[in-house]
C-alpha cells in the first residue's frame, strides 16, 4: 500500500513537471515613465484661495428657454512666486459639486438652476470632461517676476429651461496646475 502511494505521487510530480514544461511563456513588456521637475511651484496670492463671486440679481425669465445663461461675471485667481517660464492654469475638480453636464449643482433653491464656469476667452469649461490638454490651452506663462492673474467668469444657466425663482449657490474645487 505504501509502494502504490509512493508510486501515485510519483507520477503526479511528474505530470505536474511536464505540464509546466508544456505550459505557455510568461508574457513579459515595458512600463515607459516620465515626468518633470519644476524650479518653484507657484503660490495663491492671499484671497485668492477661497474666493467669493456674486453673480447679480436676474429676472427668471432670462433662463426660461433650454440651455440660457445670463448674469455672467468674471473673477480672478492671482498667483505668485512662479519660476520664469512655467505656464499655471486652474484645474477644476468634478465632484458631488458638478452635474452630469459640466456644471456647478446649486445647493439652494433656485429650482432647474446651475452655474457654469468659463475660461478667459469665455468659452464654457465642462469640468468632467477639463482634461490637462484643455488646461493648458489656458495657462499662462509666467515671466518670474510679475504675478500670473488666471482669468475666469461663471453664469447662471438652466439647462431644462424654465428655471424658478429663488437663491443660488455652487461650490467649485480647483488646484493650480503647471507645465
Amino acid at each position: 500500500m505504501k509502494k502504490q502511494l509512493l508510486a501515485a505521487v510519483a507520477v503526479l510530480a511528474g505530470a505536474g513537471v511536464s505540464m509546466g514544461i508544456n505550459a505557455a511563456p510568461p508574457q513579459t513588456g515595458v512600463i515607459n515613465i516620465t515626468g518633470k521637475v519644476t524650479e518653484t511651484s507657484c503660490v495663491l496670492e492671499s484671497g485668492s484661495t477661497n474666493l467669493d463671486v456674486h453673480l447679480p440679481t436676474v429676472d427668471k425669465t432670462l433662463l426660461a428657454a433650454p440651455q440660457s445663461s445670463t448674469g455672467r461675471t468674471g473673477f480672478t485667481m492671482k498667483v505668485n512666486s512662479c519660476a520664469d517660464g512655467i505656464k499655471v492654469s486652474t484645474a477644476f475638480t468634478p465632484d458631488s459639486n458638478v452635474d452630469s453636464y459640466g456644471n456647478l449643482k446649486n445647493t439652494a433653491d433656485a429650482d432647474k438652476v446651475q452655474v457654469q464656469l468659463l475660461d478667459q476667452n469665455q468659452n464654457v469649461i465642462n469640468i468632467n470632461t477639463d482634461d490637462a490638454l484643455s488646461q493648458r490651452a489656458r495657462a499662462i506663462t509666467a515671466d518670474g517676476i510679475t504675478p500670473v492673474t488666471l482669468q475666469y467668469f461663471a453664469q447662471y444657466y438652466s439647462q431644462e429651461g424654465s428655471a424658478g425663482s429663488g437663491d443660488v449657490a455652487a461650490m467649485a474645487n480647483f488646484q493650480l496646475t503647471y507645465e
